[in-house]
C-alpha cells in the first residue's frame, strides 16, 4: 500500500484508551481485557471490471425515487442509500423511495457484496444526485443518472494473484468477565 491506513494510530489509540490502561490497575479476578485488529478487502479484485450505474428521479413532493441494481440481502445497503441521497439532497430519509434489484427498471450496478456495494453503488447515487442537481439547475428534466468505476491497482504485478486495491480496517479493545463455575 501507498499510504497508511490508520490501523497503527487505532492501534495506539486504544492502547492509551481509558478501558485498555485499566487492565495495568484492575486486580479484579476472572477479568480479561484483548485487543484485535484486522482487515477486509472490498471491490472485486485486479483485473475484473467493477462498475455501477444509478438514477435518481424526482418525484411531486420533494420526493425522490432511486432506482439501483443491488439488492439488499441484509447488509444494510438499502439504509445506507437511503441516508445517503437524504443528506445529499436535504430532505427526511422517508422521501427517498427504493426501487433494487430489477433489472428491468435499473441500471446494472454489479455484484451485491456489502462493502463493496455501498462503495461503489453509493458513489454512482452521488454522482446521479449531483446530475440531477445540474439539470435542475438548468431547468431541465429532473431525472440524474450516475456511474461509478472502482478504482484499479496500481502495480500491474505484484506476483500475489489479484489484490484488492481497498481495504476496511478495524481496531478494537474488550473487556470480559468470565463466570468460572459456569464457564461463561
Amino acid at each position: 500500500m501507498e499510504h497508511s491506513v490508520g490501523i497503527r494510530e487505532a492501534l495506539r489509540l486504544l492502547e492509551n484508551s481509558p478501558l485498555w490502561q485499566e487492565k495495568y490497575v484492575n486486580k479484579e479476578p476472572n477479568i480479561g481485557y484483548g485487543m484485535a485488529a484486522g482487515y477486509l478487502s472490498c471491490g472485486m479484485g485486479k483485473g475484473i471490471e467493477d462498475k455501477a450505474k444509478v438514477e435518481i428521479r424526482k418525484l411531486p413532493g420533494e420526493r425522490y425515487e432511486l432506482k439501483i441494481g443491488t439488492v439488499e440481502i441484509g447488509q444494510g445497503s438499502n439504509t445506507a442509500f437511503v441516508q445517503l441521497a437524504a443528506e445529499s439532497l436535504g430532505v427526511p430519509p422517508r422521501n427517498i423511495e427504493v426501487v433494487m434489484g430489477d433489472t428491468g427498471l435499473t441500471h446494472d450496478s454489479g455484484s451485491t457484496a456489502a462493502s463493496r456495494t455501498t462503495y461503489i453503488s453509493g458513489n454512482a447515487l452521488l454522482a446521479a444526485i449531483e446530475d440531477l442537481k445540474s439539470q435542475e439547475s438548468l431547468g431541465e428534466m429532473s431525472r440524474g443518472i450516475g456511474e461509478a468505476v472502482f478504482p484499479e491497482v496500481k502495480e500491474p504485478n505484484l506476483g500475489i494473484g489479484l489484490p484488492h486495491c481497498m481495504y476496511t480496517f478495524i481496531a478494537q479493545a474488550v473487556k470480559v468477565r468470565v463466570n468460572p463455575g459456569l464457564g461463561k
